[in-house]
């Protein structure tokens, strides 16, 4: 596109180089970015979307002039943490937040608790000589209360469960919060609100019970 020689500055990666305070706006005031040609930035349709949506509103505020350009970043800024995400698998996987290696990288692995389960869902036990599974993962930091760090499922319907975690986990989502909820029964993803056991307990993880 030729975004050099204009002046904008580029990422090693040659994608969008945007400022700190505000991804999408380039080291050029009149210049931005939103999408996959942004550094740092999920490359997924709805990321563009929403940034592009934040964008036009900061500004058309800009523009009007009625605002601080505090009061107009606090607002309308994008936020890219906790943003769900799915692989499309025959068997879907979908997730929000931090791995588990991601967590331990930041906080220490003495700091993480992941609790976890291996279910087989009733459309697949339906099948006697299946050996589909599924799969749950929470992580979470013990020194904040438990406070989930990531939330990781690997099952049918994958992509329609795990969205309503990304806004939980931003209002500071803990481990007894799930706890102490009720899932739907019969579904796969009920039994993330009864997840007791640890990888660091060594103790069996698959579910035998309905």
């Amino acid at each position: 596109m030729g975004l050099t020689k204009i002046g904008v500055d580029l990422a090693p990666s040659k994608k969008v180089q945007g400022r700190q305070e505000e991804p999408e706006r380039t080291n050029i005031d009149h210049i931005y970015a939103v999408g996959d040609v942004l550094e740092g930035a999920p490359e997924l349709m709805p990321v563009a979307l929403k940034a592009g949506k934040h964008l036009a509103t900061r500004i058309h505020d800009r523009m009007i002039g009625e605002k601080s350009e505090e009061d107009i970043l606090k607002n309308s800024k994008m936020n890219y943490d906790l943003i769900p995400s799915t692989v499309f698998t025959p068997t879907e996987y979908s997730f929000v937040g931090m791995t588990e290696g991601e967590a331990i990288a930041k906080f220490g692995e003495d700091d993480i608790e992941v609790y976890h389960r291996q279910i087989t869902p009733l459309q697949f036990s339906i099948v006697q000589d299946s050996l589909k599974y599924a799969y749950m993962k929470v992580v979470c930091q013990i020194s904040a209360e438990e406070k989930v760090l990531g939330i990781h499922y690997f099952g049918p319907g994958a992509d329609e469960v795990i969205g309503g975690y990304g806004v939980a986990m931003k209002l500071g989502l803990q481990k007894k919060h799930l706890d102490d909820s009720i899932g739907i029964h019969p579904s796969t993803s009920e039994d993330l609100f009864n997840l007791d056991v640890t990888k660091r307990s060594g103790d069996n993880y698959a579910k035998t019970e309905c």
